[in-house]
């Protein structure tokens, strides 16, 4: 299920059955790898068949993960990486107001566009698998810990993509460092409104 073809064949398959009333979330967790590629520093996924980590054409490249997604008419694009030298860089964006409608809310989702890229380190860090789960890595537990409602992860009992990003950024980096490894989650944001 690893394999490239069978990520690329699944990813298309999701971007293509979406339609603009549909969010899409990609979630990868394995190893990633950086690469010069005419001057410019790339990021790859590194699927369970590659034969080389040096080679492009073993790997898949994240640009390409990014146009397939981008080639959804889905409003909203989520993708979420827990991978070394994934990170990109770090744009920030306005928060909801305290009160809101239900009525309300679902409308200004329904207008929310765009692409957030949430990476479990920086563009030069190694994603540290010490976790207090043993079958996650860190940042993953914090991630299932923030999906599951815990409250610091929280705005005004609502998770946005910033309240999640703020609490894994703090928890994290809090963690890694007691193991003496930095790791600092990154957000990156092409959206209009909060997602």
């Amino acid at each position: 299920l690893f394999r490239s073809g069978e990520i690329l064949r699944l990813l298309h398959e999701l971007a293509d059955g979406a339609d603009s009333e549909n969010r899409l979330v990609f979630f990868y967790s394995g190893h990633g790898h950086r690469l010069l590629m005419s001057g410019v520093d790339e990021f790859f996924l590194v699927p369970q068949d590659a034969y080389a980590s040096d080679k492009p054409d073993a790997l898949i490249a994240f640009s390409q993960v990014k146009e397939i997604l981008s080639s959804s008419p889905a409003r909203q694009k989520l993708i979420i990486l827990d991978a070394c030298f994934g990170g990109p860089d770090v744009t920030h964006m306005k928060a909801l107001p305290p009160q809101l409608s239900p009525k309300f809310l679902k409308e200004y989702l329904a207008n929310t566009r765009g692409t957030a890229v949430l990476s479990s380190s920086g563009i030069d860090q190694k994603s540290t698998t010490q976790s207090p789960n043993p079958k996650l890595s860190l940042f993953t537990h914090y991630l299932c810990e923030a999906l599951s409602g815990a409250p610091e992860a929280l705005d005004n009992g609502r998770l946005t993509l910033q309240s999640l990003y703020d609490y894994l950024s703090v928890v994290v980096r809090k963690q890694a460092k007691s193991y003496h490894q930095p790791q600092q989650p990154a957000l990156a944001l092409t959206v209009q409104g909060t997602m």
